[in-house]
């Protein structure tokens, strides 16, 4: 029988030639290097293998985070990356019992396949909204809102107004894989971490973090201007789910092409990022890979518009 071993960093080689290289060929061998780095100040652990003499024969990867959401501290483990080889398949779910012992974590899974979501379902995941909302351009600069209002770009000076919890958000997702802008408005600041994402038809700026919801809704034109001209994309794209409580003008809704889950009591899967996941990390899309679903979404949404 194979034994299952905590993932370590010397393994990590030996992993990305078996498994992660094929898999996806667009990622290369430092960005899967970030979904084997720890970030959590208190967990090391990096997923788990199946090894058989001395070889892997399986494993399922495990980003471990800190985040602070309403006030309140939640520890994630975002499961990534289950492969195992056809002779081992019986063995699969020993790799995803150490999560599921795991005390008063949330676990996240963003890119779960059909037959995983039927696993993760009898496991008590259940499945969260994962629709995209996209944001139609801003052609032209927008007005600022107060006589206060400024967005900032400059890494340096955003670090001077963001939190030591922001700060540490800056410090794991850093450029130029990533990038920041600060919306400041009278004593409000909003945070927002992007990446730009080249997997789609057409380029698109992708928002994984926004600590002020309300801030960044009524600064949203303003916010897009930035955006896309700072990736040089034509538009931006939201998580839906994140702004369900707000009004996004000039935008719509489109499902998202993957299933997203989340096991865990406490939090509300309304505020449940991709910020620590391989979405993140490896720059994924989420977006339906057919042009035309944007068309039809569109007008589906034609009564739905925020």
């Amino acid at each position: 029988m194979p034994k299952v071993e905590k993932i370590t960093s010397s393994m990590f080689d030996d992993l990305y030639a078996t498994y992660l290289e094929q898999d996806d060929p667009m990622s290369t061998k430092h960005d899967w290097r970030r979904l084997f780095t720890q970030y959590h100040p208190d967990h090391d652990c990096l997923g788990y293998v199946l090894i058989e003499n001395s070889k892997i024969v399986g494993m399922l990867g495990m980003i471990f985070s800190q985040r602070r959401i309403a006030g309140q501290q939640f520890d994630f483990c975002n499961t990534h990356s289950w492969f195992v080889d056809e002779p081992y398949r019986g063995h699969s779910l020993r790799l995803m019992r150490p999560s599921l012992k795991l005390n008063g974590f949330v676990l996240t899974d963003f890119s779960a396949t059909p037959d995983v979501v039927k696993i993760s379902n009898r496991l008590g995941y259940h499945q969260i909204d994962g629709r995209l909302q996209v944001l139609l351009p801003s052609w032209r600069r927008t007005p600022m809102t107060t006589e206060n209002f400024e967005i900032i770009t400059n890494v340096n000076e955003i670090r001077c107004f963001a939190t030591e919890a922001e700060q540490k958000l800056m410090e794991d997702h850093p450029s130029p894989a990533f990038g920041c802008l600060m919306v400041r408005d009278n004593n409000r600041n909003c945070l927002v971490l992007h990446s730009t994402v080249k997997r789609h038809w057409q380029d698109y700026c992708y928002v994984l973090y926004v600590s002020n919801i309300s801030l960044f809704a009524e600064s949203s034109f303003q916010i897009r201007f930035h955006l896309t001209r700072q990736t040089q994309t034509r538009y931006v794209a939201v998580d839906a789910r994140r702004f369900a409580t707000v009004k996004l003008p000039s935008s719509f809704k489109i499902p998202a092409s993957t299933i997203q889950l989340v096991r865990g009591d406490g939090v509300d899967p309304s505020k449940v990022d991709a910020l620590y996941s391989e979405v993140a990390f490896l720059r994924l899309t989420t977006m339906p890979s057919v042009s035309h679903a944007l068309r039809n979404s569109w007008r589906l949404n034609k009564g739905d518009q925020r």
